[in-house]
């Protein structure tokens, strides 16, 4: 009996954290199961991270749920690891899709946004013809250089995902531009 309360206190300990991973905010009181929607996040995280061939704390985390919002959409700050889910009223579908997403953009951590950033402007320059810009700059011109318009790039990428992110469902003519 003694060797089993190690691992039931274990069990118990692991099994009320996953509980807390899904947070409501319900001014209105409208009708959720939490129950329901805890069980539909622990099921999307193994779920994607099954799909993706990755250890489940990799998409686990916690996720907060804003029902009564009237423009359903989903969120992720990155930098403070909130993400949350805008409901006009509970739906387990549109809660699914939703978690599905921000699990998956769990699993993509800030840096790996910088650095696929980096590849696609430095395929980019490998791609693009020489204008006659960069011949009139190769010529001794005070015009400024590709390195230079690539780290401008770079800091505009970087700063556009500080508040945004690829899941954010927000309309995009709704965000604020990034800076050119």
């Amino acid at each position: 009996m003694n060797s089993r309360l190690p691992t039931v206190t274990l069990m118990f300990l692991v099994s009320s954290s996953s509980l807390a991973q899904v947070l409501i905010q319900n001014p209105q009181r409208l009708e959720i199961s939490e129950q329901r929607a805890q069980l539909l996040h622990n099921i999307v995280c193994r779920v994607v991270a099954e799909e993706f061939h990755v250890h489940e704390n990799k998409v686990q985390g916690q996720v907060t749920v804003v029902l009564g919002e009237p423009a359903e959409h989903s969120a992720a700050d990155e930098i403070d690891g909130v993400y949350k889910i805008y409901l006009e009223h509970w739906d387990e579908a549109n809660f699914a899709i939703s978690d599905m997403r921000l699990a998956v953009q769990r699993m993509v951590f800030r840096h790996h946004w910088e650095r696929m950033a980096r590849e696609v402007i430095r395929r980019v320059d490998l791609t693009t013809p020489v204008s006659t810009i960069g011949l009139h700059a190769a010529n001794g011109s005070t015009v400024r250089s590709n390195s230079a318009t690539r780290d401008k790039s770079l800091s505009a990428i970087r700063d556009s995902t500080v508040g945004h992110t690829p899941c954010d469902a927000t309309a995009a003519e709704d965000r604020p531009k990034p800076p050119l």
